[in-house]
């Protein structure tokens, strides 16, 4: 892929791969599939807070058709194991962390307790609003 003008570092798939754990790899391709065919380039994929962030650099008009395909990828990370790709809950551990039930070690879900400052997305899903 030809990089664009406006963008002097890029991070590939590959790369993106070895940022997060193997659970989320399956995310990481539907982002990446979606971005190669309109141009959008990876400044940075991380873990925060327990959730998926993807940082990406475009053009304002296309970066804007693609915000809610990148809130909706992070959305899901919450969901979704990192480790194995499970359904998985945000847990409390030395650092937080989405996990399954398998991949936990005994961690609690954290729910109520810090969902509005951990991450405010959480709000979105029904099944943390209703507990």
């Amino acid at each position: 892929m030809k990089l664009p003008e406006f963008k002097t570092r890029h991070i590939d798939r590959e790369k993106a791969m070895h940022c997060v754990g193997f659970g989320w790899h399956g995310l990481l391709d539907d982002i990446y599939d979606t971005f190669e065919k309109e141009n959008v380039v990876v400044d940075t994929i991380k873990e925060k807070f327990g959730g998926l962030r993807i940082y990406a650099d475009a053009p304002e008009a296309t970066f804007e058709k693609m915000r809610p395909l990148i809130d909706k990828i992070e959305q899901l990370s919450f969901q979704t194991c990192e480790t194995c790709g499970a359904p998985g809950v945000l847990r409390n551990r030395p650092w937080l962390k989405t996990l399954c039930d398998e991949h936990s070690d005994g961690s609690l879900p954290l729910f109520k307790e810090f969902k509005e400052f951990v991450a405010p997305q959480l709000e979105l899903f029904e099944e943390y609003n209703e507990l």
